[in-house]
């Protein structure tokens, strides 16, 4: 959700790191999901903490700063529209942690490039040049790699329950694309100055999970001393600290240089899940690591528009 515009070239090797940073710190979100979740944590229970200590921090950065942060009432409908689709997305991805490894269920969830072209062109009628193409067959090939027998059983559970977080982090993929083009498509969103809009659909998300917590009956913290303490760091820390240095990155680089980087979010998750949580990954679902990888790097790699 950021505004970009290119830097001097004087900037663009602090804001490359800035970049790097950012996703180095997104990949480790979902190794701490899983250790917040050894320690008596759940997936509702820690997005609503991550939204809501993550809204808080913003409002009070802006608070600090002088930046205006009240929300108008005509902001109110499009921030509610935009909160919807990435609360699912959250509850999705999150819950697929509980079934598949970290690694394989952030790279299935970077396949939304894919769906949002494919939304473009359902809804919006945009057409496919050849790259667009490609880079779908691409992401659709890795997406099957992880659906043959022997990737199932190499994702360290038994192949229902495999299946069932593979959905679940698809799925979190394809709602984020609806996400993506909400928040293109919407002019109130796209006047909302970024760190306002951030704060404001952390806290409704967080409204949003409160309330399906209630509704389930799931309303309750029961981590200990441990899961809070890490709860709040990935919250207030890691998941804060990340967009924040996105956004400056994005604004030294400009979007294309943000985009290409951000792709090493899903190869961090993989590479510490191994190296931290001793997570294995069979050939088949390597290549679909791979493929999926290489169609995202090719959608933003490339300047122009290939007919």
């Amino acid at each position: 959700m950021a505004v970009f515009s290119s830097g001097s070239s004087d900037n663009k090797l602090s804001g490359k790191a800035m970049l790097l940073v950012s996703g180095f710190l997104f990949g480790l979100m979902p190794l701490f999901a899983k250790q917040i979740y050894l320690h008596g944590g759940n997936a509702l229970g820690l997005l609503f903490l991550r939204f809501a200590i993550g809204g808080a921090v913003f409002l009070l950065i802006m608070r600090f700063t002088g930046a205006p942060c009240v929300l108008k009432k005509d902001e109110i409908l499009s921030v509610f529209l935009v909160s919807l689709p990435e609360a699912l997305t959250s509850v999705l991805l999150y819950q697929s942690y509980n079934y598949i490894s970290s690694g394989t269920a952030t790279t299935l969830h970077f396949s939304y490039p894919a769906a949002v072209l494919i939304l473009e062109t359902l809804i919006f009628r945009k057409k496919l040049n050849r790259r667009n193409l490609l880079c779908c067959a691409l992401c659709i090939l890795g997406i099957v790699m992880f659906y043959l027998p022997e990737a199932l059983h190499g994702a360290g559970s038994s192949a229902p329950g495999s299946l069932a977080g593979l959905l679940l982090a698809l799925s979190s993929g394809i709602v984020y694309s609806s996400y993506i083009l909400a928040l293109t498509h919407i002019d109130k969103v796209n006047t909302m100055p970024r760190m306002k809009l951030s704060a404001w659909v952390s806290l409704m998300i967080a409204v949003e999970l409160a309330c399906i917590m209630a509704f389930t009956g799931k309303f309750s913290f029961q981590m200990d001393a441990n899961g809070w303490g890490l709860a709040v760091l990935c919250s207030a820390f890691v998941s804060s600290f990340a967009f924040l240095t996105f956004q400056a990155g994005a604004g030294r680089c400009g979007p294309q240089t943000a985009a290409l980087l951000s792709t090493s979010e899903p190869a961090s998750s993989v590479i510490f899940g191994i190296l931290i949580l001793g997570e294995s990954m069979s050939i088949f679902a390597g290549a679909g690591c791979a493929f999926i990888l290489l169609s995202i790097v090719l959608q933003v790699a490339v300047k122009g528009d290939p007919a």
